[in-house]
């Protein structure tokens, strides 16, 4: 894995390659449940890129598998904006006509 400033934005933390130690690690780190599907077990090659801020908040990921099965396919998931979201309000329209409940939570 390598390690890259991005200017004044933040850092990118990328691998790309077939090294098989890589590949079961991020197989093992990635797996929700055992599976059968072969291609979990024929990874040919993988790309990933993480990218963050310079207070080391996750930013983007992109994270492509190419596999062998019967003939090469791959697999690519790609999040963005990530901590981008703006903080949700509540309108005073709602607040306005609530009522307060009394209650404690354990």
């Amino acid at each position: 894995m390598t390690i890259k400033s991005n200017g004044f934005n933040g850092y990118i933390i990328s691998y790309k390659g077939d090294n098989s130690d890589v590949i079961k690690s991020m197989q093992k780190a990635t797996t929700v449940a055992p599976t059968s599907d072969p291609q979990s077990t024929n990874v040919k090659n993988i790309d990933l890129r993480i990218s963050t801020n310079r207070k080391e908040q996750l930013t983007d990921m992109y994270y492509k598998v190419t596999y062998n099965t019967k003939k090469e396919g791959t697999l690519t998931l790609h999040l963005y904006d990530i901590n981008k979201v703006k903080k949700l309000t509540v309108p005073s329209s709602v607040t306005k006509n609530a009522k307060k409940l009394n209650f404690k939570l354990n």
